[in-house]
């Protein structure tokens, strides 16, 4: 996942726009809300939520342009931003899509959950027969090489890896992997009798089983959101 999938066809707002027509075409594309542009620029989005909450405040204001409501500046992504920013954007909004702005706020299209999401799945290889496993391991005297070594020892592929600080202990890091194996009870088991101590485990008996959205939020948890 190296780069941002940009749609340029997404409809967009102007500030001269009713509300009523606004809403209309929100209801249309299913995204959630819209971007404004005044000219090239972008001035805001318009959400779902916005048009709900104003129509609630009278059918008056469905006649009333754009312009003339106040809202609040979008969440948006730089053209060179990695495409983790956008997970972790869309991990504080509901709405379906992010503007993608330069620097000058010229608008340049949007990226879309959905893209993002399979993005993701297909760079960590979510697929039905992968597990995650998360363990704990020190910040220091730790060497990748050594765990990795042990995994692979139990008929284990390592398909993607990924660490981060751990946010109860201080002297602590999370790694997290995306594994194929046979047998993950046994695979959690060698790891413990080896001292490492295993805090997520997707796949831990032949009885458990998740789906990939679940996997990925498990992943998810220990990005920075």
């Amino acid at each position: 996942m190296s780069r941002l999938i940009l749609h340029t066809d997404i409809p967009t707002l102007k500030p001269t726009d009713k509300l009523a027509t606004a809403a209309l075409l929100i209801q249309e594309t299913k995204l959630g809300g819209l971007p404004i542009l005044k000219q090239d620029q972008l001035i805001g989005t318009l959400l779902e939520s916005d048009v709900e909450m104003l129509t609630d405040a009278g059918e008056k204001n469905l006649h009333r342009p754009i312009s003339s409501f106040t809202l609040y500046a979008p969440l948006t992504l730089d053209l060179n931003d990695h495409p983790y920013h956008a997970i972790k954007h869309f991990g504080k909004i509901e709405h379906d899509f992010l503007p993608v702005v330069d620097k000058a706020m010229n608008y340049h299209g949007v990226v879309l959950r959905d893209d993002v999401m399979q993005e993701f799945f297909d760079d960590f290889y979510f697929s039905d027969d992968a597990s995650l496993l998360e363990v704990e391991v020190p910040l220091s005297k730790f060497k990748m090489s050594d765990m990795i070594r042990l995994i692979e020892q139990n008929e284990t592929t390592v398909l993607s890896i990924a660490s981060r600080r751990s946010i109860d202990n201080d002297n602590a890091q999370r790694i997290t992997m995306c594994v194929q194996t046979r047998d993950g009870f046994r695979l959690q088991r060698t790891l413990e009798r080896y001292g490492y101590f295993i805090t997520y485990n997707s796949n831990a008996s032949n009885d458990y089983e998740e789906d990939l959205t679940q996997k990925a939020q498990a992943f998810m948890r220990y990005l920075e959101m």
